[in-house]
């Protein structure tokens, strides 16, 4: 894991393995639409303890579960040419 999150260079690793296990021990969540709306009902200065923990669950809301989308745009992409070279005269 911490070589994933070394790939991240906005990421402070040094910071995140001590905010990480304070967050887990001070907050009740299961998920991370939980671990958001925890952050969310903090106040600004809690939050700001938290920055590490907030930005790792900001990369994880904006990374895709799976690539299944972009294999649809390309199945699509496919269709379409295939479609206009059929068409040409």
């Amino acid at each position: 894991m911490a070589e994933t999150l070394r790939s991240y260079s906005e990421l402070d690793v040094a910071r995140l393995s001590v905010q990480l296990p304070m967050f887990c021990s001070r907050f009740d969540y299961s998920s991370t639409e939980q671990a958001v709306a925890v952050l969310q009902s903090t106040t600004p200065e809690v939050s700001q303890l938290f920055s590490e923990v907030e930005k790792v669950i900001r990369l994880l809301l904006v990374m895709p579960e799976s690539s299944c989308e972009a294999e649809r745009s390309f199945s699509s992409l496919c269709r379409l040419k295939t479609y206009l070279r059929s068409t040409m005269t």
